[in-house]
């Protein structure tokens, strides 16, 4: 007896709403015995409790009293499916069934490039990563039919995605397909250290409006980690007469913490103000926990200030040294001369209207 390629169609262990699903049943008689050869084969279905009617699908005999049934992706559109296989052979009694077909998340839709009987050449835009579609679910309408599989290798290179089984008919350039996930797939070791975002071309537009700040598009996001291995920095901020970066806290507006030797927790130029922060609580806390670093270190062009202090109601500058900490040490200066600067300073302040 021949392989019944239908039966490819039952691609995992379970079925799936929308796509074509094959199953063995038996035909017992009263006494519970196979019934072979069953004459007169129908089987009818009802969709979520609707009224019975004919699978779209086959019924053919397998043998010693074993009957597949095979459900096309119209068949299968149903939340709960309700089955019965009738025979017209005498003494045979009807052979009833249930499937619950599972919603799976659907990864990507296209149009294939082409193929063979052992693989599919997905869109040009599926992703140039290897494995990337490894063990998810390929339904493609090949020439009107619709076919299951699940993909086994996938070829960043060329696009190619080879199934298993193979296809019953190869596909070409104008058959189109979906890629589903299924249920438990484990993602690759190599997928994890190399992501690549395979995105619709609204959802990629959305995300760099966002970013951009051109489209007037909010990101929400938990968390953003940069790692930045080049010096030209890990986020660039380009603005025109607008704050670079504007936050709004309850405990920080800005926490920077400079762990490497020689890297700076929060580094900033400006023109006018590089860091003007207004806060209830702390506007800027600065840390460093290398030995030997600075929290604040400051380099004033010509003509400019490295801290110029304005305190309207309260202090400008509170020194809360800690056991066995300074308030100010001076490398440079006396602390007379230190002294001296700060009335400087403090004369400027309240000569300069705001």
């Amino acid at each position: 007896m021949a392989e019944n390629t239908l039966s490819r169609n039952a691609a995992l262990p379970y079925p799936v709403y929308g796509v074509p699903w094959a199953m063995a049943v038996p035909i017992l008689d009263a006494d519970g015995d196979p019934v072979t050869s069953a004459a007169g084969l129908d089987c009818e279905i009802s969709k979520n409790a609707d009224t019975m009617a004919d699978i779209a699908g086959t019924e053919s005999e397998i043998g010693n009293g074993q009957y597949l049934l095979t459900f096309t992706a119209a068949d299968m559109t149903a939340d709960v499916i309700a089955g019965t296989l009738k025979t017209s052979t005498a003494g045979a009694k009807s052979t009833q069934f249930s499937l619950y077909p599972r919603k799976l998340v659907k990864l990507r839709s296209g149009t294939a490039q082409g193929g063979a009987v052992g693989y599919i050449t997905l869109d040009a835009d599926a992703g140039a990563t290897d494995n990337l579609w490894n063990g998810c679910l390929c339904v493609a309408t090949i020439d009107g039919t619709v076919e299951a599989r699940v993909i086994s290798d996938y070829t960043g290179s060329n696009k190619q995605a080879a199934v298993v089984p193979n296809w019953n008919t190869a596909p070409d350039s104008d058959d189109t397909f979906d890629i589903y996930l299924p249920q438990g797939r484990q993602i690759p070791a190599e997928i994890l250290t190399a992501v690549e975002a395979v995105l619709p071309a609204a959802t990629s537009a959305a995300l760099a409006d966002a970013l951009d700040g051109t489209g007037g598009v909010t990101l929400t996001l938990d968390r953003i980690v940069l790692t930045c291995n080049n010096a030209a920095g890990a986020f660039v901020i380009a603005n025109d007469g607008g704050p670079g970066i504007k936050v709004t806290g309850l405990d920080y507006g800005i926490y920077a913490e400079a762990t490497h030797g020689n890297g700076e927790g929060f580094y900033v130029t400006g023109p006018l103000a590089a860091f003007h922060a207004d806060s209830v609580g702390a506007a800027a806390w600065l840390e460093n926990t290398g030995a030997g670093g600075v929290g604040l270190q400051c380099n004033a062009a010509a003509g400019g200030y490295c801290i110029d202090l304005i305190a309207d109601v309260g202090n400008c500058i509170v020194f809360e040294p800690g056991s066995g900490g300074t308030e100010l040490v001076s490398t440079y200066f006396t602390d007379l001369e230190a002294s001296v600067l700060l009335l400087e300073r403090a004369s400027r302040a309240t000569s300069r209207t705001r």
